[in-house]
């Protein structure tokens, strides 16, 4: 949900690890009127988080790899991918824990306001509100839909 909203923030920090990045002229960013002690918060938090997720981010990557080279094998190893599916899963839900703990953390700097607009921002409907997903898309993480199809359960 807030998932590709933060991790568009962290990426632009991580681009600029090794100096201070300042987030906030990010256009996602940008125009949120964040007072010098918001930005000095979001900043802190940000910079608590940066390398752990940076360090999860690349772990679950390595994991998704593992996972395909498994699958995609000639003769496949079913226990080499039930423990490549299980590495998969814990990556993944250690890197989303972190993410949403920082997020929650975000969340408490800024006003009411601030967070629709960045949720505004985050789902792609400034400027376009009414239009849906396109036809035929489907929802995210999921294969695409037949128009007029019910999602496959």
């Amino acid at each position: 949900m807030m998932r590709p909203l933060l991790l568009m923030l962290i990426a632009a920090g991580l681009a600029f690890a090794q100096r201070p990045f300042a987030w906030w002229e990010n256009p996602v960013a940008n125009g949120l009127t964040l007072s010098e002690a918001q930005r000095s918060l979001v900043t802190q938090i940000v910079s608590e988080y940066r390398d752990r997720l940076t360090f999860e981010r690349r772990e679950a990557e390595r994991a998704e790899r593992e996972f395909e080279a498994a699958v995609n094998a000639e003769t496949v190893d079913s226990q080499r991918g039930r423990v490549a599916i299980d590495q998969l899963v814990k990556a993944r839900s250690v890197f989303t824990q972190d993410v949403s703990q920082m997020t929650l953390r975000l969340r408490t700097v800024l006003t009411s306001d601030q967070w629709r607009t960045l949720q505004v921002r985050r789902s792609g409907k400034e400027g376009r509100e009414g239009k849906g997903r396109p036809e035929g898309r489907g929802r995210k993480g999921g294969p695409p839909q037949a128009v007029g199809s019910a999602p496959a359960r």
